[in-house]
């Protein structure tokens, strides 16, 4: 048996909904990924003007 069929698979968006995915994504306190910068945003901070989005 693989163990790519046994893990678990993220639900599909509702075709009615189709932010529904999201939404739950976000719905959670705290951030994701981190509070910090990653590796690859430290080695270009200097190539980023200030005021402008990433």
């Amino acid at each position: 048996m693989s163990t790519l069929n046994a893990m678990p698979r993220p639900s599909a968006p509702s075709p009615d909904h189709p932010g529904e995915f999201w939404d739950q994504r976000f719905s959670e306190s705290g951030f994701a990924y981190g509070d910090e910068p990653n590796d690859f945003l430290r080695q270009q901070g200097q190539q980023l003007i200030p005021g402008q989005a990433v």
